[in-house]
């Protein structure tokens, strides 16, 4: 796991990142690289959270090899940028080979079909297997509806059909029926298979934060033509059939501008950091909301305990008539403009003021904090090692103010 931090105003991008990584087997190392220059000439930045390799090539050696591709040449604003690091992906056949694009495909297919099962089994059990068959299948018509009612596509995957994806995936999708049912001796019907074939496809092309293994990637910095910062998020899954599934977080996109002075963006675990910048830690404050909420939900019983005489199906029925959800909405709303005029509106304000200097101690001292309450508490140390820290100027480029090295200085004077 990590937490990575971009801090944004007028003058500069500040940068900062644990050097957490965890293993397959879950042990923690704490050298992990997350933040690289993407250009030695211009000051455009990467920071990587999550998943540190693509198709199983790590992602600083794809960065450096873009690196190396880019030299010298220039994009007029960081979109650009961003747009020829993903054709760079596509150039290099996204670093392997048609079968390795269909492993991960996969295991994609494999994560929503055993999760459906596992869903399934705590339900019906699998002692009748007509019964697990027919609510297998609710379950998954359930999902095709969901995801049938989703417009927005991956950018990659607009205008691709069914046809194409049923002709890419027929040698090796039956794997997948294997792995999920075999073992548990459950044969499906071509119902079933049908059914798992269409939510397939139609959760691999649309837009989706899903729990799955991904990489997020936040390129930050300066186009040539761009005065002021601004920072892009992606989310990366895998390859295949020549196509990439990702998508740009729209949501987390940062640009600053004459109007928008400041602008303050945390990725993976930002519990801590979101506690500092809003007063309230999410999840406090998810369980205010629900602990209100349940209360709504007693309150008609609470009342017709209080008025024991009265008719109370002419009570019930009026209290039914309340709209609990505008109520609910309502305080919620008036918590949240609180929380954004005395908390978030005022650190922003300052964020806006701030020197270069005073913008790379914050980033780092957000990351650092997150990394003392992992240490200081029973959680896991999922965010800790050193913190490294850039920033990100129009006139001075891209600056290290503090960085990890695995060599010796002196033992390697090529690099300075």
């Amino acid at each position: 796991m990590t937490a990575v931090v971009g801090i944004l105003n007028k003058r500069a991008v500040a940068i900062a990142a644990d050097s957490a990584s965890t293993s397959s087997t879950g042990k923690i190392f704490n050298k992990a690289n997350k933040i690289f220059s993407l250009s030695k000439k211009h000051p455009v930045g990467i920071m990587i959270h999550n998943n540190d390799s693509f198709m199983e090539t790590p992602w600083d050696v794809i960065i450096k090899m873009y690196r190396v591709k880019l030299g010298a040449n220039t994009f007029n604003s960081l979109d650009e940028y961003k747009d020829d690091f993903l054709n760079f992906l596509r150039s290099q056949n996204f670093f392997s080979d048609t079968a390795h694009q269909s492993l991960e495909l996969n295991r994609f297919f494999y994560g929503i079909s055993s999760s459906e099962y596992r869903l399934t089994v705590e339900e019906v059990g699998t002692s009748d297997h007509v019964v697990f068959l027919n609510t297998y299948k609710k379950k998954i018509q359930n999902r095709i509806n969901i995801f049938s009612a989703r417009t927005e596509f991956l950018p990659d995957f607009i205008g691709y059909t069914k046809v194409d994806f049923d002709t890419f995936t027929a040698p090796s999708i039956k794997e997948v029926f294997d792995a999920t049912f075999k073992p548990h001796g459950i044969a499906i019907d071509q119902e079933t298979e049908l059914l798992l074939k269409e939510v397939f496809y139609r959760q691999l092309i649309v837009k989706e934060f899903s729990t799955l293994v991904y990489t997020g990637i936040v390129f930050t910095g300066f186009g040539e033509t761009e005065i002021f910062p601004s920072l892009i998020p992606i989310q990366i899954y895998f390859a295949f059939d020549n196509k990439l599934r990702y998508f740009v977080n729209t949501d987390s996109i940062n640009k600053i501008d004459h109007l928008n002075s400041s602008a303050i963006a945390t990725f993976a675990q930002a519990d801590v950091m979101l506690t500092i910048l809003t007063g309230i830690a999410p999840d406090l404050q998810d369980t205010y909301n629900l602990n209100f909420n349940k209360l709504l939900s007693q309150y008609d019983q609470i009342l017709t305990n209080i008025y024991p005489n009265t008719d109370k199906s002419d009570l019930l029925l009026a209290l039914n008539k309340v709209d609990k959800a505008i109520i609910s909405d309502s305080i919620i709303s008036s918590m949240n403009k609180v929380i954004q005029e005395k908390y978030v509106n005022p650190l922003y304000q300052a964020v806006a003021g701030l020197s270069i200097e005073d913008l790379s101690e914050m980033a780092e001292s957000l990351i650092y904090l997150t990394y003392l309450q992992r240490r200081i508490t029973n959680a896991e140390e999922s965010v800790g090692g050193p913190v490294d820290v850039a920033v990100l100027s129009k006139g001075d480029g891209f600056v290290w103010i503090k960085r990890k090295q695995y060599f010796k200085d002196e033992l390697n004077s090529q690099f300075f």
